[in-house]
Protein backbone atom coordinates (compact mmCIF):
# COMPACT_ATOMS: atom_id res chain seq x y z
CA UNK A 1 0.00 0.00 0.00
CA UNK A 2 0.96 3.40 -0.66
CA UNK A 3 1.40 6.12 2.07
CA UNK A 4 -1.59 7.87 -0.15
CA UNK A 5 -3.54 4.63 0.33
CA UNK A 6 -3.00 4.30 3.60
CA UNK A 7 -4.15 7.76 4.94
CA UNK A 8 -7.22 7.42 3.03
CA UNK A 9 -7.83 4.21 4.70
CA UNK A 10 -7.42 6.03 7.70
CA UNK A 11 -9.63 8.67 6.44
CA UNK A 12 -12.51 6.03 6.33
CA UNK A 13 -11.73 4.72 9.21
CA UNK A 14 -12.16 7.89 11.41
CA UNK A 15 -15.23 9.22 9.25
CA UNK A 16 -16.87 6.20 10.69
CA UNK A 17 -16.01 5.91 14.13
CA UNK A 18 -15.12 9.62 15.17
CA UNK A 19 -17.43 11.90 12.13
CA UNK A 20 -16.13 15.32 12.00
CA UNK A 21 -13.34 14.04 13.51
CA UNK A 22 -10.92 16.46 10.62
CA UNK A 23 -12.04 19.62 12.44
CA UNK A 24 -10.98 18.85 15.85
CA UNK A 25 -7.10 17.98 14.85
CA UNK A 26 -4.72 21.35 15.05
CA UNK A 27 -2.39 21.57 11.94
CA UNK A 28 0.00 23.33 13.97
CA UNK A 29 0.69 20.33 16.53
CA UNK A 30 0.15 17.69 14.21
CA UNK A 31 2.77 15.05 14.21
CA UNK A 32 2.29 11.86 13.04
CA UNK A 33 5.18 9.89 15.25
CA UNK A 34 3.60 11.54 18.60
CA UNK A 35 1.61 9.53 20.38
CA UNK A 36 0.02 12.88 21.63
CA UNK A 37 -0.09 15.16 18.41
CA UNK A 38 -1.19 12.49 15.57
CA UNK A 39 -4.94 12.51 14.71
CA UNK A 40 -5.38 9.49 17.14
CA UNK A 41 -4.06 11.61 20.13
CA UNK A 42 -5.87 14.65 19.75
CA UNK A 43 -8.83 13.26 19.49
CA UNK A 44 -8.47 10.69 22.22
CA UNK A 45 -5.39 12.05 24.19
CA UNK A 46 -3.41 9.27 23.35
CA UNK A 47 -2.42 7.19 20.51
CA UNK A 48 -1.20 4.43 22.81
CA UNK A 49 -3.90 3.94 25.77
CA UNK A 50 -6.57 4.34 22.17
CA UNK A 51 -4.95 1.60 20.52
CA UNK A 52 -4.89 -0.96 23.65
CA UNK A 53 -8.40 0.25 24.54
CA UNK A 54 -9.97 -0.82 21.36
CA UNK A 55 -7.45 -3.96 20.76
CA UNK A 56 -5.91 -2.66 17.47
CA UNK A 57 -2.78 -3.91 16.49
CA UNK A 58 -0.02 -2.24 15.02
CA UNK A 59 0.06 -3.41 11.95
CA UNK A 60 -3.96 -2.27 11.60
CA UNK A 61 -2.79 0.78 12.75
CA UNK A 62 -0.08 1.00 10.08
CA UNK A 63 -2.38 -0.05 7.50
CA UNK A 64 -4.67 2.76 8.47
CA UNK A 65 -1.78 5.28 8.05
CA UNK A 66 -2.49 5.97 12.00
CA UNK A 67 1.28 5.19 12.63
CA UNK A 68 4.42 4.89 10.73
CA UNK A 69 5.93 0.95 10.52
CA UNK A 70 9.26 -0.17 10.74
CA UNK A 71 9.52 0.19 7.09
CA UNK A 72 8.25 3.26 6.91
CA UNK A 73 10.44 5.16 9.26
CA UNK A 74 12.16 6.74 6.46
CA UNK A 75 8.90 8.15 5.74
CA UNK A 76 7.70 9.55 8.51
CA UNK A 77 7.95 12.88 7.00
CA UNK A 78 6.39 11.44 3.83
CA UNK A 79 3.22 10.11 5.83
CA UNK A 80 2.84 13.31 8.15
CA UNK A 81 2.79 15.38 5.16
CA UNK A 82 0.04 13.44 3.46
CA UNK A 83 -1.93 13.62 6.35
CA UNK A 84 -1.19 17.36 6.44
CA UNK A 85 -2.04 17.62 3.27
CA UNK A 86 -5.69 15.44 3.56
CA UNK A 87 -6.81 17.24 6.73
CA UNK A 88 -6.07 21.01 5.43
CA UNK A 89 -8.50 19.64 2.65
CA UNK A 90 -11.38 18.24 4.84
CA UNK A 91 -10.80 21.43 6.73
CA UNK A 92 -10.93 24.22 4.18
CA UNK A 93 -14.34 24.54 2.36
CA UNK A 94 -13.00 25.94 -1.40
CA UNK A 95 -15.04 28.71 -2.72
CA UNK A 96 -16.89 26.76 -5.05
CA UNK A 97 -18.73 24.98 -2.43
CA UNK A 98 -19.05 28.08 -0.61
CA UNK A 99 -20.72 29.68 -3.64
CA UNK A 100 -22.64 26.82 -3.88
CA UNK A 101 -24.26 26.66 -0.67
CA UNK A 102 -24.83 30.63 -0.81
CA UNK A 103 -26.77 30.03 -3.99
CA UNK A 104 -29.02 27.37 -2.80
CA UNK A 105 -31.27 28.59 -0.59
CA UNK A 106 -28.75 28.44 2.51
CA UNK A 107 -29.58 27.53 6.72
CA UNK A 108 -28.36 29.29 9.19
CA UNK A 109 -25.91 26.48 9.88
CA UNK A 110 -24.80 26.99 6.36
CA UNK A 111 -24.10 30.80 6.82
CA UNK A 112 -22.12 29.58 10.14
CA UNK A 113 -20.11 26.99 7.83
CA UNK A 114 -19.33 29.75 5.93
CA UNK A 115 -18.76 32.36 7.77
CA UNK A 116 -16.14 29.72 9.45
CA UNK A 117 -14.40 28.97 5.80
CA UNK A 118 -13.90 32.44 5.11
CA UNK A 119 -12.61 33.75 8.70
CA UNK A 120 -10.00 30.82 7.80
CA UNK A 121 -8.87 32.41 4.63
CA UNK A 122 -7.98 35.29 6.20
CA UNK A 123 -4.76 35.29 5.45
CA UNK A 124 -6.01 34.76 1.65
CA UNK A 125 -6.88 37.03 -0.88
CA UNK A 126 -10.30 36.14 -2.89
CA UNK A 127 -12.45 37.28 -4.79
CA UNK A 128 -16.36 35.92 -3.62
CA UNK A 129 -18.80 36.08 -6.02
CA UNK A 130 -22.95 35.43 -5.86
CA UNK A 131 -26.19 36.16 -7.39
CA UNK A 132 -28.73 38.19 -6.59
CA UNK A 133 -30.84 35.44 -5.06
CA UNK A 134 -27.94 34.74 -2.62
CA UNK A 135 -27.34 38.53 -2.11
CA UNK A 136 -29.83 38.36 0.25
CA UNK A 137 -28.49 35.90 2.62
CA UNK A 138 -25.33 37.80 2.39
CA UNK A 139 -25.61 40.35 4.93
CA UNK A 140 -25.09 38.39 7.80
CA UNK A 141 -21.72 37.03 6.25
CA UNK A 142 -20.27 40.49 5.27
CA UNK A 143 -21.77 41.73 9.04
CA UNK A 144 -19.43 38.80 10.63
CA UNK A 145 -16.52 39.60 8.07
CA UNK A 146 -16.45 43.16 9.58
CA UNK A 147 -16.74 42.11 12.67
CA UNK A 148 -13.20 39.76 12.02
CA UNK A 149 -11.68 42.67 10.74
CA UNK A 150 -11.61 40.94 7.07
CA UNK A 151 -10.39 43.56 4.26
CA UNK A 152 -9.06 40.90 1.88
CA UNK A 153 -12.14 39.32 1.17
CA UNK A 154 -14.24 41.13 -1.12
CA UNK A 155 -17.95 40.32 -1.95
CA UNK A 156 -19.20 41.20 -5.09
CA UNK A 157 -22.28 40.69 -7.51
CA UNK A 158 -22.30 38.85 -10.56
CA UNK A 159 -23.30 40.80 -13.56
Amino acid sequence: MTIKEKVQAGIKYLNDIHPGWYKKINLNTFDIDDNKNCCIGQLYGDYYKWSNDNNKTLDENILLGLTPGKADIRSISGLNKEWIKQITNMQEMTLEQIYNLLTDNPSRADLDRVIEALGNMITKTYRVEFNAKAGLCLKDVVDALSELRVSNVSIEPIS
